[in-house]
């Protein structure tokens, strides 16, 4: 039996952790974007000139940022309270995004969100931006 596998895109996300450790007491978590995902993030994107004020509860406190509203059908696909950091302005002008953390729990959280996140994502765009199917019934009795 064959496998054929076939690749459309480097569709990455990447999370990096770091310290100082004589003075911080937050943990700050960047995320990083391959840049299909970017494009692919961006065109899902409305209006880039519209932007939205979102919180995201992480534990003790909420972390406050600027995002691109984004079309209803990915929206409704992605469930996770974190989905919004996709669609940050800072990450989909740049391909990263910096936030502190006080609580390990609302990192592994977050992490574990968008890992799921970017994978309903990636698979939502890919189905439904290119779908093409036909059924046809033929009924005898």
């Amino acid at each position: 039996m064959t496998s054929i596998s076939k690749k459309i895109g480097n569709y990455e996300i990447k999370f990096k952790t770091s310290f100082d450790k004589k003075s911080d007491e937050a943990i700050t978590l960047e995320l990083s974007v391959s840049e299909d995902l970017l494009k692919l993030i961006n065109e899902v994107c409305v209006l880039r000139k519209e932007e939205e004020t979102t919180s995201l509860s992480v534990g003790e406190g909420y972390l406050d940022f600027q995002r691109y509203k984004i079309k209803s059908f990915i929206a409704g696909s992605i469930y996770s309270d974190s989905k919004y950091l996709l669609f940050s302005k800072i990450l989909a002008d740049t391909g990263k995004f910096k936030a502190k953390f006080y609580s390990a729990r609302a990192i592994d959280r977050v992490i574990s969100d968008l890992k799921e996140d970017t994978r309903t994502l990636v698979q939502v765009y890919l189905k439904y931006s290119n779908l093409d199917v036909s059924i046809k019934y033929n009924l005898a009795q």
